[in-house]
């Protein structure tokens, strides 16, 4: 059962949100995408955070997006600390939301989920999730950018057509004109990009 793996009642708890009611729901979800016992109590204490931000400003469930996830982390409040999987947990929260038909379908979004909003949720993943510096994300974010455009990714429905192929050429094209340090940047870039877009 989810009470006997975390008990919200022993956590922290900010002045409630929106959230607050749906938070069981979710953590049963983050439980079945495999996450422990010992994770779940920081993702669940963090959306309340979130919940509480979201109260505040006034913005409903209904209201929730990508758009308004990034304008949370571009600007957290100062007595959030943001950590390594923040990012994911809200990633992870918008896709139980739209599972449950709570907030609209990203294809809605298509046009506003484009390819430089694909890249500013990359840099904040780099940046929350992985801690990565400020020269890492100006070292893989360009590298991104480059082989969304090469396979003509223009929004986020081109991620799923992406093939073993498009990523294969993109780096077997550059290795007669990098450095294998230079190649070896991109691998990694590329590494981290599809392990943020299968979140």
């Amino acid at each position: 059962m989810f009470a006997a793996s975390v008990n919200l009642s022993n956590l922290e708890h900010p002045q409630a949100g929106p959230l607050e009611c749906h938070l069981p729901a979710f953590a049963l979800f983050l439980q079945s995408k495999g996450y422990s016992a010992a994770t779940l109590p920081r993702k669940i204490q963090f959306t309340r955070y979130f919940s509480h931000w979201l109260d505040i400003r006034a913005i409903k469930v209904s209201a929730l997006d990508e758009m308004t996830v990034n304008v949370f982390f571009n600007d957290p409040p100062s007595t959030v600390h943001i950590r390594p999987g923040d990012f994911s947990t809200l990633r992870s929260l918008l896709a139980w939301l739209r599972q449950a038909e709570l907030i609209r379908p990203s294809v809605l979004h298509a046009e506003e989920r484009s390819a430089g909003s694909i890249e500013n949720d990359f840099a904040l993943y780099l940046k929350n999730d992985r801690g990565l510096s400020q020269d890492t994300l100006r070292n893989y974010v360009p590298v991104i950018r480059s082989f969304l455009s090469e396979c003509s990714v223009s929004d986020t429905t081109g991620i799923d057509k992406i093939q073993v192929s498009d990523i294969t050429r993109f780096i077997v094209d550059r290795t007669h004109t990098e450095s294998r340090k230079t190649v070896k940047g991109r691998v990694s870039a590329l590494r981290s990009f599809f392990r943020f877009s299968s979140l």
